[in-house]
């Protein structure tokens, strides 16, 4: 079957070479049934999605492969059972595989096999959320590109590669790899590049990339475009289109949950929460927010996945007003991002957490507000993101600009009996008070009064007492 012709009809691709393995079933254990089973799983991993099918062809294949000593054939089978475990959210199980493939194929007798080895884990798990990672994968890349001199996985890892630079606060680095991509000519849509141009601040570039992507239910590769939606449904959110992001979330979650895809769904999950509570759909957003954490509560190691749950709880939380609780949510997002190295997001928290303070009544916290948008300015101008930049600073200075409303004080006292409590809790008495204030001491009289009885204190020891605990002092 032609390249056209699967493209076009993926299914019957499937069913074609299905039939061919089912051919082999009979025949002793061989290279070329070992072969039929990996792409078997392949096909059934990236474009049928059937995550469990995939994992058990591919561990058919692996059995053969070590049975018959095939280095080759091997780390092509743990490559494809590390996609389909990775995705089940079977994290450490399918890391091992990971670095099993990587391992049989440094054996391997044909380049593609060790260039296979390193560009999957490149292009298809950049969703772990972890910098490390990615340097460690980035730089094996590199070793086999001293090797390989045709390199047919190349846009698929630049374009993964721009993208990741991005959120890692390299924006230079970015560049170059979209240059590369560039320079090569008409290459098929990887989106992954368009997550870099979001990032740098051409929007329309990067919507015109990640709309091109096939994102229905009938294209042929899933994998990948679970991977990307998260992304495209961000750039719609800042482009304030909730609407379109929510439909395109909906869709490629509800892909998931029915395929058992924990790692994907997770990620899709915390731009869906964001998206609902734009919309004000509150219910909406907590359930996604519960399965966030359900699957979050499995025994992996989440890395910087976490962090986009925190944040979403974060902002559901901050909804419902309850402040201490989206104060924490807040601050592990932000220690989470900034663990594993991904600058962008952490840029993103520090925003819109100041926003939220800022925009919270009665007026806010504006000086810990302004606070936090300089800690996400000096990031996002790390990253070079320019849209993100500008979003800021007109906020800083709307801010800046408004009168700043006299302090809030417990209880309904004024500033001028603050003063007065001060004093009080420093052991003055009334006429060192008025003194002091520059006041009667009838005067200063009469607010130790209104104090106490503002505060429901009995004497000026209670009075000190409250003033301690209330930070007055």
């Amino acid at each position: 079957m032609s390249v056209a012709a699967v493209a076009q009809d993926h299914h019957q691709a499937l069913r074609h070479y299905q039939a061919a393995v089912d051919l082999m079933e009979r025949e002793e254990d061989n290279l070329e049934k070992a072969i039929g089973y990996d792409g078997l799983g392949v096909w059934n991993l990236f474009s049928g999605f059937e995550l469990d099918r995939a994992e058990e062809l591919a561990r058919k294949a692996l059995r053969i492969a070590e049975a018959i000593g095939d280095p080759d054939a091997m780390s092509q089978a743990c490559t494809t059972l590390y996609l389909a475990l990775l995705s089940k959210g079977l994290l450490a199980d399918g890391l091992s595989y990971q670095e099993g493939a990587w391992a049989y194929a440094q054996h391997s007798r044909m380049p593609v096999t060790k260039e296979r080895a390193v560009a999957y884990p490149i292009h298809n798990s950049p969703w772990l959320a972890d910098s490390d990672q990615y340097r460690k994968w980035f730089d094996r890349w590199e070793e086999v590109a001293q090797e390989v001199k045709i390199r047919r996985y190349d846009p698929a890892v630049l374009g993964t590669m721009s993208a990741v630079s991005a959120l890692v606060g390299q924006p230079e680095a970015s560049r170059e790899f979209l240059a590369k991509l560039d320079a090569m000519g008409p290459v098929p849509v990887i989106a992954l590049h368009g997550v870099a141009q979001a990032i740098l601040g051409d929007w329309e570039s990067a919507r015109r990339i990640m709309a091109s992507y096939n994102w229905t239910r009938a294209g042929n590769s899933r994998l990948r475009a679970v991977g990307v939606a998260p992304h495209y449904g961000r750039l719609l959110l800042d482009m304030r289109e909730p609407e379109s992001a929510g439909e395109l979330l909906w869709v490629q979650w509800d892909y998931c949950r029915e395929h058992g895809a924990a790692t994907y769904e997770l990620n899709l999950l915390q731009t869906l929460c964001q998206t609902y509570l734009r919309l004000g759909q509150m219910e909406e957003a907590r359930i996604c927010l519960t399965r966030a954490q359900q699957i979050l509560s499995t025994p992996e190691d989440w890395k910087g996945m976490a962090a986009g749950v925190e944040l979403a709880e974060a902002l559901l939380v901050a909804a419902a007003e309850r402040w201490e609780d989206a104060e924490g949510s807040f601050s592990r997002a932000v220690e989470t991002n900034q663990q594993y190295g991904l600058i962008y997001d952490q840029a993103c928290a520090l925003y819109q957490w100041a926003d939220i303070i800022l925009a919270r009544p009665p007026a806010g916290e504006r000086r810990r507000g302004l606070e936090l948008l300089d800690q996400s300015l000096t990031l996002f101008r790390q990253c070079d993101a320019k849209k993100d930049i500008e979003r800021v600073t007109a906020l800083q200075e709307q801010v800046e600009s408004q009168a700043q409303p006299p302090p809030a004080y417990p209880n309904g006292l004024t500033m001028r009996e603050v003063e007065v409590l001060r004093l009080v809790a420093a052991g003055n008495s009334n006429p060192e008070i008025g003194e002091e204030l520059f006041i009667s001491p009838r005067t200063a009289t009469t607010h130790v009064s209104n104090i106490l009885n503002k505060i429901n204190a009995a004497n000026r020891a209670e009075a000190a007492t409250y003033a301690a605990r209330q930070g007055l002092v």
